[in-house]
C-alpha cells in the first residue's frame, strides 16, 4: 500500500506537466526555433508583469545565435572550479545548503523507515525491502536524465515528464509484483 501512495505524487506531478508546463525558452533557442523562443520569452515577460523591459523583436535574434553558440560550444563550458569564482559563489553556496538539507530528509527517511516497518509489518523486513527496492530506481532516472536532457526531443519538460511516468509506472509494477 506504501508503493501506491508513493506513485501519486509522480502521477499528479506528470498530469500538471503535461496540461500546465511549457517548453523553456532555452530549449527553443538551443533547438534553433528562435522564433518560438522569443515568442515564449515575450510570454515569460508580460506573465511576470515586467512592463519595464521591451519586448523581444526578431531583430534580436543575432543576439540569440551568438548566446547559443557560446552555450554549446565546448570550448565555452563551465568547469567545476567556475563554481567557486565571484559570480557564481551565492548560488553554489545556496544549492549546497539545499542539497545538504533534502539528503538529510531523505537519508533521514532511510534511516527511521526501518523502526517504522519493523512496527508496521513485523520482524519479517518484507516492508523494508519494498522500500529499497523502490530507492533502486532512483540512480537509474537519474543517469537516465543525465543522458537525455539536452537530447534534441527530450529537453528539460520532457525528460521531465518520462521521469515521472516511469517513476508512477515503477512504484505500481513493484507494487502489482508484490
Amino acid at each position: 500500500m506504501v508503493l501506491v501512495f508513493s506513485a501519486v505524487p509522480s502521477l499528479i506531478s506528470f498530469l500538471g506537466l503535461i496540461f500546465y508546463c511549457v517548453e523553456s525558452p532555452r530549449f527553443y533557442i538551443a533547438s534553433s526555433k528562435y522564433d518560438q523562443g522569443i515568442e515564449m520569452l515575450n510570454k515569460m515577460k508580460h506573465k511576470n508583469k515586467h512592463d519595464n523591459l521591451r519586448d523581444i523583436a526578431d531583430g534580436d535574434k543575432g543576439v540569440l545565435i551568438t548566446w547559443k553558440e557560446k552555450t554549446f560550444d565546448p570550448k565555452y563550458q563551465s568547469s567545476f572550479s567556475s563554481l567557486f569564482i565571484k559570480g557564481n559563489l551565492k548560488n553554489t553556496i545556496n544549492l549546497s545548503i539545499i542539497w545538504f538539507g533534502l539528503n538529510f530528509i531523505f537519508y533521514g527517511l532511510i534511516i527511521v523507515a526501518p523502526k517504522v516497518f519493523e512496527q508496521v509489518h513485523g520482524k519479517d523486513g518484507q516492508g523494508l525491502n519494498d522500500f529499497i527496492f523502490t530507492l533502486l530506481g532512483e540512480p537509474l532516472a537519474i543517469v537516465i536524465a543525465i543522458l537525455v536532457i539536452d537530447r534534441k526531443g527530450f529537453a528539460r519538460r520532457n525528460t521531465t515528464l518520462y521521469s515521472l511516468l516511469l517513476g508512477g509506472l515503477f512504484y505500481f509494477s513493484v507494487f502489482s509484483v508484490g
